[in-house]
């Protein structure tokens, strides 16, 4: 099993961490999607969703502001692009509770709140640093985990 899927109970939180990256994985085609969410300066309820391009370039895709993610003027992409289309289909999933069975969202191995690369067995399937995961969540890490100390 890929330990670096992001746990259900936890894909919020995670792609809300500040400075996510997420994948997005078609399991019978192999196909992805990579975006990129960062965390506003100036506003803890808004944050920035950008696509990682072909050339390796991330491109603005919109926003997700109280929890409600929209393209807006400055998007590269149309609302009818797989872009835009996968990054609603799976946000609207997770903040309505419903099980995404269509995708595998994943995560690079990296923390979504300080972006540090994780390299225990345990933050990875986690998908954050333990001081990170207390910052964010307010709970301890062990909770969470299912890997045995």
């Amino acid at each position: 099993m890929n330990k670096n899927i992001i746990p259900v109970n936890l894909q919020k939180v995670f792609i809300l961490g500040g400075n996510s990256k997420i994948i997005l994985t078609n399991p019978i085609t192999e196909n992805f999607l990579i975006f990129r969410i960062k965390i506003s300066k100036d506003n803890n309820n808004l944050f920035f969703v950008s696509f990682k391009n072909g050339s390796g370039f991330y491109e603005y895709l919109g926003i997700i502001n109280n929890e409600v993610f929209k393209i807006t003027v400055n998007s590269k992409f149309k609302a009818d692009s797989p872009q835009v289309k996968g990054f609603s289909f799976i946000w609207d999933k997770i903040i309505s509770n419903k099980e995404i069975t269509e995708v595998i969202i994943s995560h690079d191995k990296k923390c979504p709140v300080c972006n540090k690369a994780l390299l225990t067995d345990k933050n990875i399937e986690i998908g954050f640093h333990e001081y990170c995961f207390k910052k964010v969540t307010g709970f301890a890490f062990n909770k969470y985990t299912s890997i045995s100390d």
